[in-house]
């Protein structure tokens, strides 16, 4: 049986105490229309949205390595630097290729940067020009298929707004697992 959210991420905080306490500063929900699991913003904020069916599927190990995975785009900041990219789809393959790299027990098929002979923890620009483009062969969907467009279109100012939320969230909860 899954571990419920809130379960998890306490697990999550055990082992990896940065990453529990920014998913406890994120609302989280479970979200049908999603095929796996998400960041989406909300406002200036941030929240993680999973799909409760995915979800299930999962053992703890994984349910573990999906949250990590969330975090990870939030703390890379993903969500708002995409648009610095021309090939949204391309973009997305190489910042999972580079937050992937740091995650154990990740559920199969995964995007890892060793799938295209490219070494781990390399950074999403370095994935971006050396992953080839596959336009005939896209990757089949798994936790990697993010849809990031409420991110997009937005002006300059809510960028940093959100940029700032982030930043805050990541302060915080530095500071916290410093004391």
């Amino acid at each position: 049986m899954a571990l419920t959210i809130p379960k998890a991420i306490r697990k999550l905080g055990i082992k990896e105490p940065y990453y529990g306490l920014i998913l406890l500063s994120v609302n989280k929900y479970f979200d049908d229309t999603i095929k796996t699991a998400c960041v989406k913003r909300n406002g200036i904020n941030v929240e993680l949205a999973i799909n409760e069916k995915f979800w299930n599927s999962l053992s703890d190990e994984a349910e573990l390595a999906v949250l990590e995975h969330e975090v990870l785009h939030l703390v890379n900041k993903h969500l708002t630097m995409q648009e610095s990219f021309s090939n949204k789809d391309h973009f997305n393959i190489a910042a999972d290729a580079e937050v992937n790299s740091y995650i154990e027990n990740l559920p199969p098929d995964c995007i890892k940067a060793e799938n295209y002979g490219l070494p781990p923890m390399c950074g999403t620009k370095f994935y971006y020009e050396n992953i080839p483009e596959d336009k005939k062969n896209p990757p089949p969907p798994t936790l990697d298929q993010h849809d990031w467009g409420d991110f997009q279109g937005m002006s300059d100012a809510e960028k940093q707004l959100v940029e700032n939320q982030i930043d805050h969230i990541a302060r915080q909860t530095a500071e916290s697992v410093q004391k």
